[in-house]
């Protein structure tokens, strides 16, 4: 007999006069995961390993390099903070010269039922707030590269998609 696992939490972005309505499956885990990546660590008493780091690359060059040092950091947060979930390769970083920003794409395998999910974060480049450190939703996603799976010309501008194929983008 199989078990199904249902996975409730409080939808943050509910309104005033409203009760806050709750988020099921793949909205509470992302949820979960826009608090893991949105928090910086020390920022919970009680707490002060809870989160992730990335607002320290606010301010860091829009390159490759950079972009796997976040994609290490989200793989370890997730890691430590979000057991219920195994990420898939396809989870990676993608440097967006044209919006100044990197796109942080967390493909995931929900472990009681094996159901796919995807969640995005935005860190924007040269940012000061805690605004600049956007969660969310994608809303025109850039082609899904793994930081740490690419080739590039020289010229910084092929690289393989997440099926392995080679691809130009603007990165």
């Amino acid at each position: 007999m199989a078990i199904d696992f249902t996975y409730v939490d409080v939808n943050p972005f509910f309104g005033y006069n409203t009760l806050p309505a709750l988020v099921r499956h793949d909205e509470a885990i992302n949820s979960s995961l826009g608090n893991i990546l949105g928090i910086s660590r020390g920022e919970r008493w009680y707490y002060p390993n809870f989160g992730s780091d990335l607002r320290r690359y606010l301010w860091s060059p829009l390159d490759m390099v950079t972009a796997n040092a976040i994609y290490q950091e989200v793989v370890l947060a997730i890691g430590n903070y979000e057991p219920r979930i195994t990420l898939t390769s396809q989870t990676g970083v993608v440097v967006n010269q044209a919006q100044q920003r990197f796109e942080v794409n967390v493909f995931y395998i929900i472990k009681t039922n094996n159901q796919h999910g995807m969640f995005t974060a935005y860190i924007k480049q040269g940012g000061s707030t805690n605004n600049d450190l956007i969660t969310g939703p994608p809303a025109n996603p850039s082609p899904m590269v793994s930081a740490g799976t690419f080739l590039e010309d020289g010229a910084g501008n092929v690289i393989l998609d997440d099926q392995g194929n080679l691809v130009r983008a603007n990165v």
